[in-house]
């Protein structure tokens, strides 16, 4: 039994031993012509010691739309032989990459100290604190870049004890919350050794708004005989100071408009702290930034013009307000204010949330009719079309509806007039911006009250 077990034993043995010559030779072994495993160069690489990540506490940086930016990553060479940089990838279109190194003068050689870590005062703070000084006189004598690109500039030599800064550019071409990566690598492409560069963005409007308040949409005839007004806030993430104008899109003068608005009034350091507060408690994070100055636009709404020939339609209603700061390059950004007004006359049958009226999609060429039915509860109440203030792409017709009872009803005959309209309606179009049917609401010893009646639709091709 033991003479087998040595058998066995020595066979193993054999095996094992030509197995390794085997791999020795042919796979790749330790001799001569391939060299000691232990002689392998080590890759030399440089270091970012304040970080590869910009902001480092979880916050982002703060930009303004369609103005480029940048941001530098301080680098050193600790080792005594010069280190390859070169760039991988990019995550995005928008950005490039350079690299700087400063040329060698005594400040240099202070901030490599200090980068290095040898000496008691090389806290981040400090080197920032201290970086300007070498990178000025650097610049001084012609600071240059080298852009890196993937095929056409591979790489960089960094000197041994060299200190430079990699640069970051990007466009800022839209607003958002990009993530901006730059993958640099070191040694040769594929050692594995990499530095990932990123930048924590937010792309801002150079004035950004919104409208204030929690009120009711739903409003009612006393409340615009004592008047209602709504604010709107425009502020900026982005510029300590800008210039604002407000104004109602359509209007022929303020006095025969039934909604006022107010100038801009700027806002005080506490009112910016509030607002500023209140944004950031808005849902998903919408409205999340800097509040560095701003201004609030009161817009009041009355029941009847200054000159007491318009009054404030009843029924479904959208205002327009244009804010236009020429110094921030902004024209005509609108806000809107919109809800619905109860009043002497109701739509009792709608197919809209509006409470106006639906065509969905027609031939342009047939155009379209239909039917909806007032209601009032004012007894003797007469309503005739405005047709002047109706859009021109309609016609309406409206008597009343031998069916009513207690209420007061009318028939509203509604048409989209052949080859009159294109296109989806309401949009931003001359023509198109209030699209509705105005009728005049009379009632004995009281003054006209306007009924607005809104239709959707789209007027296709044919």
């Amino acid at each position: 039994m033991k003479q087998t077990q040595w058998t066995i034993a020595a066979l193993v043995l054999a095996v094992m031993v030509f197995g390794l010559t085997f791999a020795v030779n042919y796979l790749g072994g330790t001799d001569s012509a391939k060299g000691d495993p232990g002689d392998v160069k080590p890759i030399v690489t440089v270091e970012f010691p304040l970080g590869v990540e910009y902001p480092q506490d979880g916050a982002r940086l703060e930009q303004e739309e369609n103005i480029p930016g940048h941001r530098d990553f301080w680098f050193v060479n600790r080792n005594d032989e010069p280190a390859t940089v070169g760039l991988d990838k990019t995550n995005c279109r928008c950005s490039e990459v350079e690299a700087f190194m400063l040329p060698d003068t005594p400040l240099t050689a202070q901030l490599a100290l200090l980068l290095q870590g040898r000496q008691n005062h090389s806290g981040p703070a400090v080197v920032l604190g201290l970086w300007r000084e070498p990178l000025l006189a650097a610049a001084a004598q012609g600071l240059q870049g080298v852009r890196l690109k993937k095929d056409e500039v591979p790489s960089v030599q960094v000197p041994a004890a060299a200190v430079g800064f990699v640069r970051l550019h990007w466009t800022g071409e839209k607003t958002g919350q990009p993530r901006l990566q730059a993958i640099l690598w070191m040694g040769s492409p594929d050692s594995g050794r990499t530095a990932p560069l990123q930048v924590q963005l937010t792309v801002h409007e150079p004035v950004r708004v919104k409208l204030g308040g929690n009120e009711s949409a739903v409003l009612t005839d006393a409340d615009l005989q004592q008047g209602v007004t709504r604010t709107i806030y425009a502020w900026s993430s982005t510029r300590r100071s800008f210039q604002l104008e407000a104004r109602l899109s359509t209007v022929s003068s303020a006095a025969a408009e039934p909604v006022e608005v107010g100038k801009p009034e700027p806002l005080g350091p506490e009112e910016l702290r509030e607002l500023a507060k209140q944004n950031s408690e808005a849902p998903a994070g919408k409205l999340d930034g800097s509040v560095l100055c701003g201004y609030r636009i009161k817009v009041t709404l009355r029941a009847v013009s200054a000159d007491g020939k318009t009054p404030f339609p009843v029924g479904p209603f959208g205002r327009r307000i244009l804010l236009t700061s020429r110094d921030a390059g902004v024209v005509d950004k609108a806000v809107v204010i919109s809800g619905h007004v109860e009043g002497v006359v109701r739509v009792a049958e709608t197919d809209t949330e509006a409470g106006g009226v639906n065509f969905s999609t027609f031939r342009s060429s047939k155009g379209k009719k239909k039917m909806v039915v007032l209601e009032s509860e004012v007894k003797g109440l007469k309503l005739e079309v405005d047709t002047e203030r109706t859009a021109k792409f309609l016609s309406a017709s409206v008597r009343l509806d031998a069916r009513r009872g207690e209420e007061e009803r009318w028939q509203l005959l509604i048409e989209v007039l052949p080859d009159k309209a294109r296109g989806p309606f309401p949009r931003s179009e001359e023509g198109y911006k209030d699209c509705a049917v105005y009728l005049k609401a009379l009632e004995k010893g009281k003054p006209p009250r306007l009924v607005r009646v809104a239709v959707q639709g789209i007027a296709g091709e044919g």
